[in-house]
């Protein structure tokens, strides 16, 4: 990777989660599934179906959601070279524009949970001309160099006041000086 290139992506451990967690739903399933055997031969009847298809479902879902999480985090990534970027999303179409393609710069933030131990999701969005959005959240690796990139081009005044507004220059700076070390919950 050369030098006055960026590349944004998920940080390696959280895709690798998702695939733990879906291996051990199939690890799961095929326990459920020895045990309904089991039942069937000594029981037997409309009980073993019912279960299987109920346990198949949920174990087997559970699985398939986790692993396509992975790939999904997996495939996404952000490469910023000089003025332009291009994005992998996160079901693999990909994306090359210039700076000057960026609409607007959201900052978004989402509490998930309880409200007396709320869960804060932070997130700021790319929004281009042509209505796409690029969702970034704030544990992707490398967003600080984003961020100060952004800063940078707002400061020299490539990026204007509409695009990217005081509270999302604010946020940008905080993750700037935090870099990864920074808890926003």
């Amino acid at each position: 990777m050369e030098d006055d290139q960026i590349k944004i992506y998920y940080k390696k451990g959280e895709p690798i989660v998702f695939l733990l967690m879906s291996l051990m739903g199939l690890v799961m399933w095929l326990i459920f599934v020895v045990s309904l055997i089991r039942t069937m031969l000594y029981d037997g009847g409309l009980s073993f179906i019912v279960s299987t298809i109920v346990g198949t479902l949920f174990f087997g879902l559970c699985s398939i959601g986790c692993g396509v999480e992975a790939i999904r985090k997996m495939l996404f990534y952000v490469i910023l070279k000089e003025d332009t970027f291009i994005i992998r999303n996160e079901k693999g179409e990909k994306y090359e524009f210039q700076l000057s393609n960026i609409k607007k710069i959201l900052e978004r933030r989402e509490q998930i949970g309880r409200t007396n131990h709320p869960t804060i999701n932070n997130w700021f969005i790319i929004v281009l001309e042509s209505d796409v959005e690029i969702k970034l959240h704030y544990t992707l690796k490398n967003l600080d160099k984003l961020a100060q990139y952004l800063i940078e081009k707002r400061e020299s005044g490539q990026i204007t006041r509409k695009v990217l507004p005081k509270g999302v220059e604010r946020m940008l700076c905080k993750y700037k000086n935090e870099g990864e070390k920074m808890d926003w919950r």
